[in-house]
């Protein structure tokens, strides 16, 4: 009889935690995020990146500064951000070429949103960067990703590039 009750409890438990659950077909609260394990619709990968700040000429090889820019969100849906136990948002990255174009540093800073961003929305984010740890004439890019699925270059979005000395 005890085993009885026990189960009888643990089942109504679950059931009370079940309902207090939200349901995946509601849609997401006012303010809350919209990121999705989803890739965005092709006409969502569109971003216009400008840069605010002077960005460094030079820096020492493995200096870290940071690179202010203006991301303005040129698609058609909102770009989600980062919540709590949200695995694929948008950010704005960046990455390193050397003076020839090749990649030698694919994944550097990262910069989260700080809030979901509709389309036509204008946002002004700071960028961590770190200067390759090589001297040399490099290329730094700048390019908004959508984590874990795809960086908006590949889907024919305009990044931001800068010269930059590494001495």
């Amino acid at each position: 009889m005890k085993r009885f009750g026990i189960s009888i409890l643990f089942l109504l438990t679950a059931i009370a935690f079940t309902g207090c659950t939200p349901s995946e077909d509601q849609p997401p609260r006012s303010g809350a995020s919209t990121a999705s394990a989803s890739p965005l619709p092709e006409s969502g990968y569109k971003a216009a990146i400008t840069m605010v700040s002077p960005v460094p000429q030079t820096m020492s090889a493995g200096e870290t500064a940071s690179v202010k820019a203006k991301v303005k969100n040129m698609g058609t849906v909102a770009w989600p951000a980062l919540v709590p136990g949200a695995r694929y948002r948008v950010a704005l990255g960046n990455h390193w070429l050397d003076k020839n174009g090749k990649t030698v540093v694919l994944d550097d800073g990262r910069t989260d949103l700080p809030h979901d961003i509709k389309a036509g929305e204008e946002v002004e984010l700071t960028l961590p960067i770190k200067a390759p740890k090589a001297p040399g004439d490099y290329i730094l890019e700048l390019d908004m990703v959508h984590e874990g699925l795809s960086w908006f270059t590949a889907h024919g979005s305009q990044i931001a590039k800068i010269s930059i000395k590494v001495q």
